[in-house]
Parts: structure tokens; C-alpha cells; sequence
């Protein structure tokens, strides 16, 4: 399967389900630094464990892609007013 393909799957997924497939595959990597600093390593590793305790301190990302949508369909149409 491509990996475009697998993506388009998994937009297909619920939130919940979408976080699920997520972890998973950060479990099957996550033993893999990626060139992260032993430092790095240790922020990412408190900031998910943050994420996990105060799961409502953030915002979904499709909430975050709706905004940012929408404040740049405003923008546009504030720049076709003026011209």
C-alpha cells in the first residue's frame, strides 16, 4: 500500500480512531530516535506525556484546520474588497 493510500484511509477514521492508529505507529518507532538529541528526545517524550495528562489543554486538529481556514478565506476576501 502507498503511503498516500494508507493516509486517505486514515482520513476516513474517527478522531479517536485516527489517535489510536497514531500511537500505534509511534509505538512501532517510537524505540528510533530519528536524529533527535538525547535532549530532544526528552522534551518530546515530557510534552507527550503533558499531552496525555491534560488531553483537553488542546485543541483537535481539525478544529485548528477550520480556523485556519477561515481566518484565510477572511484575509482573501479582504483582499478582493480592496481591490
Amino acid at each position: 500500500m502507498s503511503i498516500s493510500a494508507l493516509i486517505e484511509e486514515v482520513e476516513k477514521l474517527s478522531p479517536v480512531e485516527q489517535e489510536q492508529f497514531l500511537r500505534a505507529v509511534m509505538d512501532i518507532v517510537g524505540d528510533q530516535s530519528h536524529g533527535l538529541t538525547p535532549a530532544q528526545q526528552e522534551d518530546l517524550t515530557k510534552r507527550i506525556e503533558e499531552a496525555d495528562a491534560h488531553p483537553d489543554a488542546s485543541i483537535a486538529w481539525e478544529v485548528v484546520k477550520e480556523q485556519i481556514r477561515i481566518e484565510r478565506d477572511h484575509a482573501r476576501s479582504k483582499g478582493n474588497a480592496a481591490r
